[in-house]
């Protein structure tokens, strides 16, 4: 591929909600530019852009996918991104590194929630947007109604139309340009047809009317004439894009190659050019990073600022280290290797380990990756014993690619926990550490991190006494234990008068004090929020030591805990649910049965509800898959950990029926 100058490169994003057809789009657009010899298909498993094993075998986008199409005029740097929530890491990514983003609407479905929820992070991006209304060809589709959600949706003011059809479902044949006032078939230029002139000129005038809006010498032209040239109303679509005050709506069926060089032609006339810095000083984001098993870890980047040269030492902002590998541009799977990628450009670097998305390259970027915090956690372990080393191994190359994932090993569980977007994705991991890193994952029931505490003072009295024939072991320690403010955590204080226990050995009745922490009596979790107050013992100069007071301090608070009415507590967590407004009160039934507390609600517009809530831990383990059954997969969930209360009593019972006799013991 030839090389671009930045003001010919054009960056774009497809996103909206899974199935609308963004890959089939792409495909058409690739094939529409002459980029591929025959248009390939996702149910065929040939596209260019669906190349991984498990997107060929599920027949969707799990994975963002970067095309470069070279055309006559310039570059366009097409930028797949998945459709389904799981994926989001993905959308985010792309929305970084592209200034115009196309959002695909099924006409049959319409809008969707991953529409909304997509083009509510493209607002947020601030990139131009465009529509593109997809999927004309099928039954029950309806341009009419999906364009009037988009006004609804999305601002009546600032939807435009660029195209609409000729004819619907099965006969459904091509597209009418307001633009150029022709129409277009899959394969050639006709007229357009009568029944369809008046709308088409209504239209036209309209799209002019509000075109003329972008500029002063536009609207004084329009106001003299009542009429914009091609050339006028696509200065002003560009002016309109730059500043998001309109979104073009273009509309055909991908799979048939209708509608598809309008787009193309759209975006290298009216899209915007590249954001970049002018300095001078080569600085790339890393946006992407995949370890594939043939060629080696890709690290996708798009330049901003400067250029960057192949085999070209930069430093890593993040490490520090200097980064030096081939670049390439991309096509799919496809790699071909270049010399340099040029301010606004998209390439890859090749074979080099360390970055991780996020990182610049060079010159540090101010371009941030605003990943949300996972909430969907599973415990995961091996199915053979011996192999976790691999699992570990497999782990640390799937998470490098999406940074929203991370594992972590709870040292007071001993579980390893995957936190992820939600259960297909966490499906996908166990499956890839099986196929790619052959080690066979299963998931396992995920304790709770319980903890205990005491609601009484007590008294413990313990000694430790042990004849072995020579020197022995001697400790004899008296303590109480009160309970403190919850979220106090711990306190330990020497009581001690007369010597009755040297100095030198209260730091190991309080080692014994901690260990019994590490296990309470009633299930065996961490124990909390307790003054622990050493009153008084003996020793023996010859039989006391550091290890006879750690298990004569351990003995005691074991015999005090006993006694100070134990209870369990369980972790809090703030909830934000992010919801359509008629699912509000299903939701809110819900979470009261899972002994939630609402305590609050707000209308986010658009008919979104907000709805906070604090809810035990316990009761939301699966709460990604509950939700997205409640609400037909239309509702989010962000979590943030608040504090720890008391269990209520029948909960509390069967949790230490549950754990009390398999409660862990001390390393």
């Amino acid at each position: 591929m030839k090389e671009y100058p930045t003001d010919q490169i054009r960056n774009v994003c497809l996103i909206g909600h899974g199935l609308s057809g963004k890959t089939s789009l792409a495909e058409a657009m690739l094939f529409q530019a002459k980029a591929i010899a025959k248009q390939g298909s996702v149910d065929n498993g040939n596209s260019v852009m669906d190349w991984d094993q498990f997107e060929i075998e599920r027949k969707n986008s799990i994975n963002l996918s970067v095309a470069g199409i070279a055309l006559k005029n310039g570059k366009i740097n097409l930028v797949d991104t998945p459709g389904f929530p799981d994926f989001i890491g993905d959308v985010i990514s792309g929305l970084a590194v592209t200034e115009t983003v196309i959002s695909v609407v099924c006409a049959a479905s319409g809008i969707q929630v991953q529409t909304l929820q997509t083009w509510q992070r493209s607002e947020h991006s601030g990139n131009a947007r465009l529509v593109f209304i997809n999927k004309l060809d099928r039954e029950n589709s309806n341009y009419q109604k999906v364009f009037e959600e988009l006004k609804a949706k999305f601002g009546a003011d600032k939807i435009i139309p660029i195209t609409i059809p000729i004819g619907a479902e099965i006969n459904f044949k091509g597209v009418v340009d307001l633009i150029s006032m022709k129409a277009y078939t899959e394969d050639k230029t006709v007229e357009i047809p009568a029944d369809l002139k008046d709308e088409a000129t209504s239209l036209r005038s309209a799209v002019m009317e509000n075109i003329a809006g972008t500029d002063e010498s536009l609207m004084n032209k329009y106001l003299e004439s009542g009429e914009l040239s091609s050339e006028e109303i696509l200065k002003g679509i560009s002016l309109g894009l730059k500043e998001n005050t309109i979104i073009p709506v273009l509309c055909g069926c991908a799979t048939k190659n209708i509608g598809i060089q309008q787009l193309l032609d759209l975006i290298i006339s009216a899209a915007p050019q590249p954001k970049v810095k002018n300095s001078g000083t080569p600085s790339a984001l890393i946006f992407k990073t995949i370890n594939d098993p043939f060629i080696g870890k890709l690290s996708y980047f798009k330049v901003f600022d400067g250029s960057i040269l192949s085999d070209t030492s930069l430093p890593n902002s993040r490490t520090g280290e200097n980064e030096k590998g081939k670049i390439a541009h991309i096509f799919g799977k496809k790699l071909e290797d270049i010399t340099q990628a040029v301010s606004g450009d998209i390439a890859t670097f090749v074979k080099i380990n360390a970055p991780k998305a996020g990182d610049s390259i060079g010159s540090a970027c101010d371009i941030t990756l605003p990943y949300p915090k996972p909430c969907h956690a599973v415990a995961i372990e091996v199915e053979v014993k011996g192999t976790e080393d691999k699992m570990a191994n497999g782990l640390s190359k799937i998470v490098e690619d999406d940074p929203i994932m991370h594992i972590r090993r709870d040292p007071e569980t001993k579980q390893t926990i995957f936190y992820g977007v939600g259960d297909t994705q966490t499906s996908l991991v166990l499956k890839k550490l099986d196929r790619e890193f052959k080690v066979k994952v299963k998931e396992v029931e995920l304790i709770v991190p319980y903890r205990e505490t005491i609601q009484r003072k007590a008294h413990g009295d313990y000694k430790h006494k042990k004849q072995t024939g020579g020197a022995g072991q001697f400790a004899h320690v008296i303590l109480d234990i009160e309970p403190m403010k919850r979220g106090e955590k711990y306190e330990f204080l020497n009581k001690v008068v007369g010597g009755n226990i040297p100095k030198q050995f209260i730091p190991a009745v309080e080692k014994g004090v901690i260990a019994a922490m590490e296990h309470g009596a009633l299930a065996g979790f961490p124990v909390v929020d307790i003054r622990t107050l050493v009153l008084d013992g003996k020793y023996h100069p010859v039989d006391s030591n550091e290890m006879a007071f750690r298990t004569a301090g351990r003995g005691a608070f074991q015999e005090a805990q006993k006694q100070a009415s134990p209870i369990l507590l369980e972790p809090i967590y703030e909830l934000k649910v992010f919801i359509p407004d008629e699912y509000t009160g299903d939701v809110m039934g819900d979470l009261n049965q899972r002994r939630g507390r609402v305590e609050g609600l707000e209308s986010l517009g658009n008919g979104l509800t907000l709805i906070k809530a604090h809810v035990p831990y316990a009761e939301i383990l699966r709460y990604t898959i509950d939700l997205k059954a409640l609400t037909q997969g239309r509702g989010t969930f962000e979590m943030t950990f608040s504090n720890y209360e008391i269990v209520p009593s029948q909960q509390a019972q069967k949790v230490i029926e549950k754990y009390g006799k398999k409660a862990p013991t001390e390393d």
